[in-house]
């Protein structure tokens, strides 16, 4: 009686492995997208709370934000606020080395300017009303929970194929303990040659799409280069008098008032200095200026120092004013408009224009701080300063020298990111080692099938390790004999059941046999064969 059976085992095994391959290769795509800043990726997700991104984005959007090289006036960002989070809002413009944000609905700026440090990511993508549906899977334990799943079960199946092998592995060395461990690992791959072929063309597939992907990118890419500055300046002013005892010093100095009964002459310094971290060289102009005006917007200016050149980080201004020539000035005003004013507004302060280089890029800023007072008949006041303004007589700004910088371009894989050059020599250098694997891999193939017609040969070489030579036809001639159909089916049964694969060969007979207890399987080898063979011989 001769049983049937499918000879497709080989084809589901294969297409089997390659689809789990294909399965890690989109996991692995998928996670290099999409994994969560939290687990070590480069996406944040985003659920809207608010109206204040409207009509763009609405309460319960789910948006994923991802990092960029770059941001500019325009773009949605997800910033981190100090007190309340994460905040999705457009760029409208900069403040020196920080950000100002505002939401499209919106009437008013974000009152908190964040810096580059707290930017998290570019919006990427919308994904409408899911944001309430997601909630509970945005802490970390439950993303951590999700990966130990998703791995699990990509691992399980390998796992659990893994006890079956090593036991029907021990079967074979115990039937047949003359055989090195070397040739049943030989035997195994010269009869799993398409599963490794399967793997090798997986590991090419993946190193391919690896070389594509490097080749496709720059391996510089140009980014904007922003190097930080800082101009400082420090006013002083100082009035000799004509009590000395009125004042500790003898004279009216920084931050106290001037009493013009008592002095008509302030002399006015000014201090400069521009400081940053990169090299520089800078150079300019600077004047000093005194400003008088009154409330409804008229204004004089007295120069008390010329346009002066200087070369270096640093300069000191200083001039005269001459209180009495103010009031010449407010007196003229008023006799020629007939209103006579109670209190008058003084402004001093420095004209800077620079120039120079910041980090090797061109630099052209202007710096002109103010000392504000408040003039009366009786006194030249200080102006002071409310709540958070900065101390009016040591001013400072930052600003940013922009420019380009060329850089090693990088792709991002996994949690870590490759440099382009690195990842076309691994595709490039993989690609090749993939070649010549195939290659050996064929010539073992066709040296272990033998020639054509030589079937005798391919199933030794194929199931040696499995094999048993006897002699005498089958060992319990009175069991009973099911006909296979293949000597790969005689094989798998063997595999399955830890047994041996018994070889009779004798007279031109050539036969092979699996025996379980009662039933002894055979497959002989067809009759075409044996008569090739011996007109060949």
């Amino acid at each position: 009686m001769t049983a049937a059976t499918s000879t497709g085992g080989p084809r589901r095994r294969y297409l089997f492995t390659v689809g789990g391959a294909l399965t890690i290769v989109v996991f692995v795509a998928a996670w290099v997208a999409f994994a969560p800043t939290q687990l070590g990726g480069q996406a944040t997700y985003v659920v809207v709370n608010g109206n204040s991104m409207e009509p763009k984005y609405h309460k319960g959007d789910l948006v994923i934000a991802r990092e960029a090289p770059a941001y500019s006036e325009g773009d949605i960002v997800v910033y981190r606020h100090a007190d309340i989070g994460l905040v999705i809002h457009r760029i409208i413009g900069r403040d020196g080395q920080y950000y100002v944000f505002k939401g499209d609905h919106n009437s008013f700026v974000d009152g908190y300017h964040p810096g580059r440090s707290r930017l998290v990511g570019k919006a990427w993508i919308l994904i409408p009303g899911v944001g309430g549906w997601l909630a509970p899977l945005r802490s970390p334990l439950a993303l951590a929970l999700l990966t130990a799943v998703a791995v699990a079960g990509l691992g399980g199946a390998a796992m659990a194929r893994a006890p079956a092998r090593r036991r029907r592995d021990a079967g074979r060395r115990r039937r047949n303990p003359t055989q090195p461990s070397g040739g049943i690992v030989m035997g195994t791959l010269a009869r799993s040659w398409h599963d490794a072929a399967a793997a090798l063309a997986l590991a090419a597939f993946a190193l391919l799409a690896l070389t594509v992907f490097a080749f496709t990118h720059p391996p510089n890419r140009t980014v904007p280069d922003e190097t930080p500055y800082r101009q400082t300046g420090t006013f002083s002013y100082s009035a000799p008098v004509n009590a000395a005892s009125v004042y500790d010093s003898g004279a009216a100095t920084t931050r106290e008032p001037v009493f013009r009964r008592l002095s008509d002459q302030v002399t006015f310094g000014f201090s400069y200095r521009f400081t940053s971290q990169a090299p520089h060289s800078v150079e300019g102009t600077y004047r000093l200026v005194a400003e008088v005006g009154e409330a409804s917007g008229w204004k004089r200016t007295i120069d008390l120092t010329p346009e002066t050149p200087f070369t270096g980080d640093s300069f000191a201004a200083e001039g005269t004013l001459s209180l009495l020539s103010v009031q010449e000035l407010t007196a003229a005003l008023e006799q020629q408009t007939g209103i006579e004013h109670p209190q008058y507004t003084l402004a001093v302060y420095p004209e800077v224009h620079l120039r120079g280089n910041v980090a090797h890029e061109p630099l052209t800023a202007t710096f002109s701080p103010r000392l504000p007072f408040r003039l009366d008949p009786v006194a030249l006041t200080l102006v002071a300063r409310s709540g958070d303004e900065v101390d009016p007589v040591a001013p400072s700004t930052e600003g940013l020298a922009k420019g380009s910088r060329v850089e090693a371009n990088a792709l991002p894989l996994l949690v870590v990111s490759l440099p382009v050059e690195v990842a076309r020599f691994l595709g490039v250098a993989g690609l090749a080692a993939c070649l010549v694997i195939a290659g050996m891999l064929s010539v073992a193939v066709a040296q272990n099938m033998g020639p054509a017609g030589d079937a005798e040969r391919k199933v030794h070489a194929k199931y040696a390790p499995l094999m048993v030579s006897l002699r005498g036809g089958l060992p319990n001639p009175r069991t009973a004999v099911v006909d296979v159909a293949s000597v790969d089916d005689l094989a798998r049964l063997a595999e399955r059941e830890g047994a041996a694969i018994l070889e009779d060969a004798h007279d031109g007979h050539h036969a092979y046999f699996v025996h379980l207890g009662t039933v002894t399987y055979r497959y002989e080898l067809p009759v075409i064969s044996r008569g090739r063979q011996e007109h060949a011989a």
